[in-house]
């Protein structure tokens, strides 16, 4: 009888009771382990290392998902600030048929009169859209699952893709700037280039290095000036409709990343729960 009661009171501690709220409240901080009480209770210091060890491993297709505090509130101001800037310039624009006279000069270096686009850029363009798009998603979707976050990363590739679809199917009709005779503000080639690039870094920043992350960066800043450059070049736009592209492209994602931040966050500390049951 002494024994039951005294096993008993040991699982009626307040040290067992710390084991079970760090396992179902915290599912996903692992530098976080409850400090061992003292003599007499090294079975249970072990068991809540081992609980916490299997209850913090992230979700197998979530991962750890959160944006530094920091980061979403910096990416707050540029949501604004570009879609603002980008609705401005669309209205600026709004209905014209040629390009201006400072654009000129850069599609004359570029790609020559506009019978004679270079075929270079254009062949370039086409390169930089499917192609690479299709490389760069493949490469991320590979790193999300090798580290545990692959719905994190197909979350961000819907968030580029609807920077696109509003590009197309809301802006171009919108503004119905023209150029040889097609709609041009904003390029859907840029906003595709531009859109994929930030999204897929936003997507990778938690589950990567601090180097890896400035080599992705400067890979899609690249990336995208290239595609300005090709889509200038051949003729298929004007530098400011490329312009307007990272603009707006910057804006839905940047937007994109702040709003589902929270969701997604909650989705992972539900799925962590049912985990830890």
């Amino acid at each position: 009888m002494a024994r039951g009661r005294a096993m008993s009171a040991a699982s009626r501690s307040p040290h067992a009771v710390a084991v079970t709220s760090h396992e179902c409240l915290t599912p996903f901080q692992p530098d976080r382990v409850f400090p061992n009480d003292g003599a007499g209770s090294e079975s249970t210091g072990a068991s809540t290392i081992s609980h916490t060890e299997a209850d913090s491993t992230p979700h197998p297709l979530v991962g750890n998902v959160a944006l530094p505090p920091e980061l979403l509130s910096r990416f707050r101001v540029i949501a604004l600030t570009c879609l603002l800037a980008t609705a401005a310039l669309g209205l600026v624009v709004a209905y014209g048929h040629s390009p201006y006279a400072f654009e000129k000069p850069a599609l004359a270096w570029l790609g020559g009169p506009p019978s004679a686009a270079n075929r270079t850029w254009a062949d370039l363009a086409k390169l930089l859209a499917g192609p690479v798009i299709g490389a760069v998603l493949a490469a991320a979707f590979v790193v999300g699952l090798r580290r545990r976050a692959l719905l994190r990363v197909a979350a961000y590739a819907v968030i580029a893709a609807s920077a696109i679809l509003i590009s197309e199917n809301i802006a171009k009709p919108l503004v119905q700037r023209t150029y040889l005779a097609e709609l041009t503000f904003p390029s859907g080639h840029v906003t595709a280039a531009s859109a994929s690039a930030l999204a897929l870094w936003l997507a990778l920043y938690p589950l990567v290095g601090r180097w890896a992350r400035i080599i992705v960066l400067v890979l899609g800043i690249v990336w995208t000036v290239l595609m300005s450059l090709a889509v200038v070049g051949a003729h298929w736009h004007t530098p400011v409709d490329a312009v307007g592209s990272i603009l707006l492209s910057v804006g839905v994602v940047s937007a994109g990343a702040v709003t589902c931040a929270r969701p997604v966050i909650s989705m992972t500390s539900a799925l962590g729960r049912r985990r830890c049951r």
